[in-house]
């Protein structure tokens, strides 16, 4: 994991035009860099196996390996990362969320409800680590 205080994200959706959207988002709030992008979740679970991530918004449904599928093996390679499952499908999202998601944003939310989202998620996720290693010690 970076120390770099901005959260790595990993965009990953099949729609070329969403991707581009998200990133310039991304780039354009001092909270985010993107850590990279995939057309779907095989090329997501190889680009994690190359370089951790802080943050990945993992669509749900695309062709080759959609996001449900690809889910738990993102868990499984980065423990620590906060996953925003993105659809439409609302009972997708609740899968997804039974898999190992932290969060579930309808597509159609707004992109900064999306991004703050991701950043609530993160300080859970070091607050809750933070707490682990006191009761551990």
């Amino acid at each position: 994991m970076h120390t770099d205080p901005t959260l790595r994200v990993l965009i990953v959706d099949d729609t070329l035009v969403l991707r581009e959207l998200l990133a310039l988002t991304l780039e354009s709030d001092d909270r985010f860099s993107v850590a990279g992008w995939a057309a779907d979740g095989a090329q997501a679970i190889r680009l994690v196996e190359q370089d951790q991530t802080d943050a990945i918004i993992l669509d749900l449904q695309m062709p080759g390996m959609d996001g449900l599928t690809a889910l738990p093996r993102l868990r499984q390679l980065c423990p620590d990362a906060v996953i925003a499952a993105h659809s439409f499908d609302g009972e997708a999202l609740e899968r997804a969320m039974a898999l190992g998601a932290d969060l579930s944003v309808a597509k159609g939310s707004g992109l900064e409800e999306l991004l703050n989202a991701i950043a609530i998620g993160r300080e859970t996720r070091r607050q809750l680590q933070s707490s682990e290693k006191n009761n551990a010690a």
